[in-house]
């Protein structure tokens, strides 16, 4: 039993037509943060505040910035909603982000994607990850999440900072380079001689 690509069928060559996926796009609207969007499209929400810094870049970079949080009430999160944007069922995922400890004290959160069946964000299906320690310090990547989507059609992400102690000091950091990569489900091989 053979098994081959339609590409391959056509050209005579697999690996010349796409056997292998893709490299993975990032899907994620303006998660670079630079000068001239600053955070456009994204909301903010939550008892201290979240803003655009444009001072303040994971890569230095001085046309781009940051998200910026600031916290000073004991697991209260402040919050970074990404605008909506749409995937495609099937395809393989990871996203992530890097973050910068803007204080002394220990904070928590992360980036959490959710998935929605329709292509505006409005019916979720399922978290596609958890959030994760934030770490003390200079710029760190977090720990990315990974999967496969299901029949989701679309993803809306939320950047979340919260302190883990009560503390009567503010605290927060800064969040750059979020990124939400996918790569799209290869192509069905398709069977000869039965």
């Amino acid at each position: 039993m053979k098994t081959i690509t339609r590409c391959a069928l056509v050209i005579g060559l697999s690996f010349a037509c796409g056997a292998y996926a893709d490299d993975p796009v990032n899907l994620m609207p303006n998660g670079s943060f630079n000068d001239t969007a600053g955070s456009l499209g994204w909301t903010f929400s939550g008892p201290g505040s979240v803003s655009f810094n444009l001072q303040v870049d994971a890569d230095n970079n001085p046309a781009s910035g940051s998200l910026q949080f600031v916290t000073d009430i004991f697991a209260d999160p402040e919050q970074a909603i990404s605008p909506c944007f749409k995937v495609s069922p099937g395809a393989a995922y990871q996203y992530g982000a890097k973050f910068a400890a803007g204080g002394s004290h220990p904070v928590a959160g992360g980036i959490l994607c959710n998935a929605f069946s329709d292509t505006t964000c409005q019916n979720a299906t399922r978290s596609l990850g958890n959030f994760v320690p934030l770490p003390l310090g200079d710029w760190t990547s977090l720990f990315p999440n990974s999967g496969i989507l299901q029949d989701e059609r679309s993803v809306q992400c939320y950047a979340s900072v919260y302190q883990t102690l009560a503390f009567s000091q503010t605290s927060g950091g800064f969040m750059d380079d979020v990124y939400f990569n996918s790569t799209a489900p290869s192509a069905s091989p398709i069977k000869l001689d039965g």
